[in-house]
């Protein structure tokens, strides 16, 4: 998954900064949505996780399309790595969505697993790099005199 969002992000040239706003956004949308004293209580028992999962993924879609070519040619190289860094924080995130039997899979593969365990460092690290980013190519203020 984190792959492929990285992938769609560059080729449909999204600005990072929408992206991790889209990503975080979903996950606190996604967690409204629960069967035990959330926001918005829904009773479908097994079907929780895919309801979740849908509440997750379809504000990045949306916002994948919307925001298409909105990184500029100039800022692709410059990009990259908060691209990556929201990506990652996308598969981190959409973890506890995920059904039991998938994160068991999961659990087996090696790599997956050595990103389970470092989730705090790299929601952290997603974060730092959007803020240097941010602090990059913010447009300096002029005195119009």
């Amino acid at each position: 998954m984190a792959v492929g969002l990285f992938i769609l992000a560059f080729v449909l040239r999204v600005h990072s900064s929408a992206l991790f706003i889209a990503v975080t956004g979903s996950y606190v949308m996604s967690q409204f949505i629960n069967d035990n004293g959330g926001y918005i209580n829904i009773s479908s028992g097994d079907n929780m996780h895919l309801i979740q999962l849908g509440v997750f993924i379809a504000p990045i879609l949306i916002t994948l399309w919307l925001m298409r070519k909105s990184m500029p040619t100039a800022q692709f190289i410059l990009q990259f790595l908060p691209h990556l860094g929201n990506s990652f924080m996308a598969f981190i995130l959409v973890l506890p969505l995920l059904s039991t039997s998938v994160v068991n899979q999961l659990k087996t593969d090696p790599i997956a697993r050595t990103f389970m365990n470092a989730d705090d460092v790299i929601i952290l690290f997603a974060v730092i790099l959007q803020l240097v980013l941010m602090i990059l190519t913010a447009r300096p203020t002029h005195d119009h005199k």
